[in-house]
């Protein structure tokens, strides 16, 4: 009793299942106090709520002081109280355990928690109770085939040996991995099922079993990589990895074989020397611009070869246009190579062969800090290449940005003023002028305020509404205020246009309520009769044009467009963009022959109109001769052609070559026909009459003659001209079948009855000569 008087003191403050457990070991141990220990843990018992309780207060016991039939007690008051998988689960354990029990009644409960599983976990844990419960081991086989049936790939694998081990169910863990081996058809699965050998077991023998019979699927050079990674990484052999490397060179053929030698030679055996020669071998062959990036950074990096990287870097640039690229490219090949005068090279090249304004601001921006004078020269390329005013006013922020030129600046920005189209475009531009007078000192203050002023001046004239008047007035209020003249000039104009804004306020209802292309033509045409606002109707036409393109730039509704901004603009360079753009989406020549003739004969300018037209005709022409017009360049399609030009531009010899190219094209004789009438009609007569002599030697029948001299003669040919020709044709008649056809045509081309009645004799098709015995025709 020793043990009781020595840690019954204890009891009292015991408030836990745990710490009845806990004192009750104490009385278990030697010299032993059952009866005392039993005590304890019925105390225990007796703050059991939930099956689990029951079972480990139950087990505990049996396990401390041996006593079977009393753990017996405690745990069997579990049963009535089971309701999950996991309960039923640790039940069955417990029959199958040190306390035992029924098996039958083991094997009822385990199947329960199967029925009630709800995860792979749980069946793995039933698998694992059953395999230790006496005549369990069919249930058990059958339940992991019934799992490995349902694994699909070595993920299924992992995850399922990964629960068993955790549950410590370890021996299991690896029958069912061995059981799995059949999923490694490839080098791969092979190389990630070691790799679950290696994380779970880590038994090098079974690794290296499974490395060694890998090698017979290597064929490549990254099989034999990824073999040598593995024998470095899951069996620590690096002397067999080196020997797989060597391999894996023996095997290269491709430039993406030698990328995969390189990478591996660098990781697995740290080659640099090595590496840098797989990849000099492979640049020739690559063009994926993202790759070369990709691996010139780690030359540059991990090799420390900087000229080989510089050679990854020329290849990228060759294959690089876009200004934004190029930028990004100097920048990887600055920070990887620490060079700033190699990035600086890649820039300065660029500015030679990029026109776009805006990607050459980038380029300058880029420039800003490694030459400065580069960057103004890149700056001042991109100035005479911009076109537009909104573009050169973002170039002069970006340069001032940038670049912190001043002065530059102000020059892209009084271009800008020189293209804007309204005061729409011209109020940021003065916002800018002013920022730059604020900023700088002497000569560029100067120009600026100057710039300012002229800007608002023009953005005054060309105001298009009230809200842009009443922008204008405030600019002229806050930056000028010293100019009383001109604010009063102002103020007296906002009010002017206060005063007649109904009249602006009912057309600027019209334009909002607009549908479609003819409403803004019609608004144009009203407002410029009515007010003359020259600048509302730039505005008009301007959103007219915007709809035209979101529309498809359908050339059958330019016209009206066209017409609208030569007669109230006077925009001749807008309008041939018009014409160009609208012929870009003509699908016929018919189509183009409109616009042409449009631009030919009611164009103010027409000297720049018969130009367009010859650009329009030209391209048309070099289509057909590249076999790429919807007609296939045939001899139809010239000739109509032909007519075109003939109609619209006074270019007989345009006309000429293209009958020519018609005519030489076809053997059929009514086309010969055609190219002859076409030139006739310009004058050409000479041509036409080799034209004709040409398509008279290609008439193969009676009725080709017949429709060949009709023609001509219908289009006006002189009648002597066409008796000749149909005369020269008499040579066609091989029977009198046929003779009689052509004597007939005369009758009908010629009405003549006397030349064919005398042509008829002279065949003997007459009475008056007939012939002594029947022909034998």
């Amino acid at each position: 009793m020793a043990i009781k008087e020595r840690i019954e003191g204890e009891e009292a403050s015991c408030q836990s299942i745990d710490d009845f457990i806990s004192l009750a070991k104490k009385a278990s141990a030697e010299p032993a106090d059952i009866d005392y220990a039993k005590h304890l843990f019925r105390q225990a018992e007796a703050l059991c709520q939930m099956p689990l309780d029951y079972i480990r207060v139950a087990e505990t016991a049996v396990a401390e002081i041996g006593d079977r039939e009393f753990a017996c007690e405690i745990r069997d008051q579990a049963e009535e109280m089971l309701f999950d998988a996991q309960e039923h689960l640790a039940f069955a354990r417990s029959l199958a355990g040190p306390i035992g029990g029924d098996p039958d009644k083991a094997r009822e409960h385990i199947e329960i928690a199967l029925r009630d599983a709800s995860s792979t976990g749980e069946t793995l844990a039933a698998i694992g109770v059953a395999r230790t419960l006496e005549g369990g081991t069919d249930l058990a086989n059958g339940l992991l085939d019934k799992i490995r049936s349902e694994i699909k790939d070595l993920d299924g694998v992992r995850e399922i040996v990964a629960c068993l081990h955790e549950a410590k169910e370890v021996e299991l863990a690896r029958e069912f991995l061995e059981g799995s081996a059949g999923l490694c058809q490839d080098l791969q699965a092979t190389i990630a099922f070691a790799g679950i050998v290696h994380t779970l077991f880590d038994d090098g023998e079974w690794i290296r079993r499974l490395l060694d019979e890998a090698e017979i699927d290597c064929q490549f050079t990254k099989d034999f990589v990824a073999l040598a990674t593995a024998y470095r990484d899951l069996a620590q052999d690096s002397g067999r990895a080196s020997e797989l490397m060597e391999q894996a060179g023996d095997f290269c053929m491709t430039f993406e074989e030698q990328l995969d030698l390189a990478a591996g030679l660098l990781e697995v055996n740290d080659d640099k020397a090595g590496a840098a020669a797989a990849y000099e071998n492979a640049l020739g062959e690559i063009s994926d611009r993202e790759k070369l990036s990709e691996i010139a950074g780690t030359i540059a990096r991990s090799l420390q070869n900087p000229d080989l990287a510089k050679r990854y870097y020329a290849k990228i640039e060759q294959l690089t246009t876009a200004a934004s690229d190029i930028c990004r490219l100097a920048s990887e090949a600055a920070s990887a190579l620490d060079e700033p005068t190699f990035a600086k090279g890649i820039l300065e090249r660029a500015i030679e062969r990029v026109s776009n304004p805006s990607e050459l601001a980038n380029i300058a921006g880029e420039l800003a800090t490694l030459d400065p004078e580069q960057a103004r020269n890149a700056a001042i390329k991109a100035i005479d290449r911009a076109g537009d005013s909104p573009g050169l006013a973002r170039l002069a922020e970006s340069i001032q940005e940038k670049l912190s030129d001043h002065l530059l600046a102000l020059e892209a920005a009084a271009k800008a003023v020189d293209l804007a189209k309204g005061s729409h475009e011209l109020l940021p531009i003065v916002a800018l002028a002013c920022d730059i007078a604020q900023r700088s000192e002497g000569e560029g203050a100067e120009k600026a305020r100057a710039l300012a002023r002229r800007s608002l001046q023009e953005a005054e004239e060309r105001v298009a509404s009230l809200g842009e008047m009443q922008n204008v007035a405030k600019r002229v209020r806050t930056d000028f205020a010293d100019d009383a003249p001109w604010v009063a000039r102002i103020e007296e104009k906002l009010q002017r246009r206060e005063a007649n804004q109904a009249l602006y306020t009912a057309f600027l209802e019209r334009e909002r309520n607009a549908r479609g292309l003819p409403d803004l033509l019609f608004l144009a045409d009203e407002v410029m009769e009515g007010i003359g606002d020259a600048f509302y109707v730039d505005k008009l036409l301007g959103a007219a044009e915007d709809r035209w393109r979101e529309e498809g730039s359908d050339p059958g509704q330019a016209l009206d467009l066209i017409a609208a901004v030569d007669r109230h603009l006077g925009d001749h360079e807008r309008t041939l963009s018009l014409i160009r753009r609208a012929a870009e989406n003509v699908a016929r020549l018919q189509g183009l022959a409109t616009l042409g003739h449009f631009a030919s004969t009611r164009l103010k300018d027409r000297a720049r109109g018969i130009d367009i037209a010859c650009e329009l005709y030209a391209g048309w022409e070099e289509r057909m001769s590249a076999g790429r017009s919807p007609d296939g360049g045939g001899p139809q399609e010239r000739i109509r052609l032909a007519r075109i030009v003939a109609r619209d531009l006074d270019q007989p010899l345009w006309v000429e070559r293209l009958l020519e190219g018609a005519s030489t094209m076809s053997a059929d004789p009514m086309a010969g026909a055609e190219c002859a009438i076409v030139a006739a009609g310009v004058g050409l007569e000479e041509s036409a009459r080799t034209l004709r002599e040409r398509a008279k030697e290609r008439c193969r029948s009676v009725g080709d003659a017949t429709a060949f001299v009709a023609r001509l003669l219908g289009s006006g040919l002189d009648e002597a001209i066409s008796r000749s020709l149909y005369a020269d044709l008499r040579g066609i008649c091989t029977t009198p079948l046929t003779h009689r056809e052509w004597i007939r045509g005369i009758e009908e081309i010629f009405g003549d009855r006397e030349w064919a009645a005398r042509e008829s004799v002279e065949a003997g098709l007459s009475g008056s000569s007939k012939p002594k015995r029947a022909p034998r025709w």
